[in-house]
């Protein structure tokens, strides 16, 4: 059998081994060879004269998707909506969740107003002892992977460029007037991002850092926003700029970096992991 074959055999073996009650079942870890052994469950894999370890040694905790039993419903309900927009593997468009897997780093222009940058940063330093996730600034772009910029130049201004249902509802979307962009390798994560935003647009500097703070905030995740979600969350079409960070939203976050996913993640594969937690 050539080297191939082996490997083949190795997967196959594997994945029939994996228990249907484990989080491996469900989300199938990417393979790390080695050639030196680094613990005792490691399977094998013979080639030629050579024996390569799988290294994988990690224990996944699902208790953040069981934690909190008072609000689980409604939190998760709208996690599902808001990541994942009720859609499914099956759906004509599926969607899937996003990650950013290191630390964002962002670099504020020096064109937005003193003010709106020092509460930004106060807002968002509010953020911590979130597994996984880490934000910080720094005033040298260099070291930056996160750049907010700004513009004079329409965004997002007409109907051609997006489909509102009213003059109205185009006013009031934190889309008209800025926008972001996010680089993304082929597993789903992000890995540098420019968020874009016209600063004649805003009628004042509150305006502006609410707009400021919920699309950044949806770039954190390429969350979605509802107006049905509660005026105080980052999430709402009606946010009301609150000073503090809503419990909601950092709930939200914990949820979406609790685990840095191996593989790509829709609907149905969270769901799994939802009823797993909740059944053991």
């Amino acid at each position: 059998m050539n080297s191939r074959g082996f490997i083949l055999l190795f997967l196959l073996t594997t994945n029939f081994l994996l228990s249907q009650n484990s989080y491996d079942s469900i989300v199938n870890h990417r393979i790390l060879f080695s050639l030196n052994k680094t613990n005792e469950k490691s399977k094998i894999v013979v080639i030629g004269n050579d024996t390569l370890y799988d290294n994988y040694n990690k224990s996944h905790n699902l208790n953040y998707l069981n934690n909190k039993p008072s609000k689980q419903k409604e939190l998760f309900r709208r996690y599902l909506s808001r990541v994942f927009c009720n859609t499914n593997k099956d759906s004509k468009v599926v969607y899937e969740l996003k990650q950013w897997n290191e630390v964002i780093t962002v670099y504020l222009d020096d064109e937005l107003p003193k003010k709106v940058i020092n509460d930004f940063k106060t807002f968002y330093n509010q953020i911590n002892n979130i597994e996984n996730f880490e934000i910080n600034f720094t005033t040298n772009i260099e070291k930056a992977n996160y750049f907010i910029k700004t513009t004079t130049e329409e965004i997002n201004g007409y109907k051609k460029d997006y489909e509102f249902d009213s003059e109205e509802e185009r006013e009031l979307s934190i889309l008209t007037g800025a926008t972001y962009n996010l680089a993304t390798d082929k597993n789903n994560k992000f890995y540098c991002g420019v968020l874009t935003i016209n600063i004649k647009n805003p009628k004042d500097d509150f305006e502006l850092l609410k707009q400021l703070k919920q699309l950044f905030f949806k770039s954190l995740g390429q969350f979605y926003s509802s107006k049905y979600v509660k005026d105080t969350s980052l999430l709402s079409k009606v946010y009301i700029n609150a000073d503090t960070i809503s419990e909601f939203d950092l709930n939200f976050l914990e949820i979406h970096y609790s685990i840095i996913y191996d593989q790509k993640i829709n609907s149905t594969i969270f769901r799994k992991l939802m009823t797993l937690a909740k059944n053991n």
